[in-house]
């Protein structure tokens, strides 16, 4: 199949780079990947001590080819500059990735002999590459069974075991997650797991009280721990933290377990996987 780019903003409006009447991305670069390792001499040998992955701009030329190829470049333009967040959607016939950017740069020229308006674009990448539906794992009790996890597709690699769920994170990188705890739960914990030893955890000693929410997140620029209480107001819950813990932690490339347990019984608990791909 064809690759097709496609800008999607903060309210889900697209624009679509895959068509020469209204805009087509041609000759892009900057799809792949370049990672600059830090390198120790060892004797007769050089040892990898850490790696640092570049920023790569993404750039090309969008063609305007329609009859009105000025009006379709404005409302290209007007797209772009009306949007808070913009997200590139790349198709292949691997499957769909997302990639988090911003277009600091549009470049307008004059429309050639072939009729065509060409302007070259660069997008600022924020994130790496996803996929546009993040692994859902719902934990819930149910009468007479205990506690069961339900999945929202993709539900595979996975599987339930009193509370402790299998992820498999097939990412590039450590992949965050966000947890949503419902009350009421006593003291809840969230343990990382390898084959049953215990990698990381996060132990709140709080009581999450009927009607509010433990909601946690490992993200990125969105790290938070607090007690929603959907009454318009948040405790914050730094000051509950075990600090000889881990706390704030990912889940490594492989297969790894993650188990919630609480001194209470569990009402329910979402986890949301953020995998993440360096190139795709």
């Amino acid at each position: 199949m064809i690759r097709r780019f496609t800008l999607i903003n903060e309210y889900g409006q697209t624009y679509a780079l895959d068509d020469v009447r209204t805009g087509f991305l041609m000759n892009p670069s900057g799809l792949g990947y370049n990672i600059k390792g830090k390198y120790t001499l060892f004797g007769s040998e050089w040892l990898k001590s850490d790696d640092t992955i570049d920023q790569t701009t993404i750039s090309g030329t969008v063609v305007f080819g329609s009859d009105s190829p000025y009006q379709r470049a404005h409302e290209f333009v007007e797209f772009v500059m009306t949007s808070k967040s913009i997200t590139l959607s790349y198709q292949t016939d691997v499957g769909t990735y997302y990639k988090d950017v911003d277009i600091n740069r549009y470049k307008k020229s004059e429309i050639g002999s072939s009729g065509f308006l060409e302007c070259e674009i660069e997008m600022t990448p924020k994130t790496l590459w996803y996929l546009p539906s993040n692994q859902v794992i719902k934990l819930e009790p149910v009468i007479g069974t205990g506690l069961r996890f339900t999945f929202t597709l993709p539900n595979i690699w996975m599987n339930y075991t009193n509370g402790t769920v299998t992820i498999l994170n097939d990412g590039h990188v450590p992949a965050p997650f966000k947890a949503s705890i419902e009350g009421a739960i006593s003291n809840p914990s969230i343990i990382l797991l390898q084959n049953g030893s215990e990698v990381a955890r996060l132990d709140v000693t709080e009581e999450i009280a009927a009607g509010s929410t433990l909601e946690y997140s490992s993200k990125d620029g969105d790290v938070y721990l607090y007690v929603d209480n959907h009454n318009g107001t948040q405790t914050d819950l730094a000051t509950a933290l075990d600090i000889t813990n881990s706390n704030i932690f990912k889940i490594p490339v492989g297969t790894y377990q993650l188990r919630l347990e609480a001194d209470s019984q569990i009402t329910s608990c979402t986890f949301v996987i953020y995998k993440q791909y360096i190139a795709v």
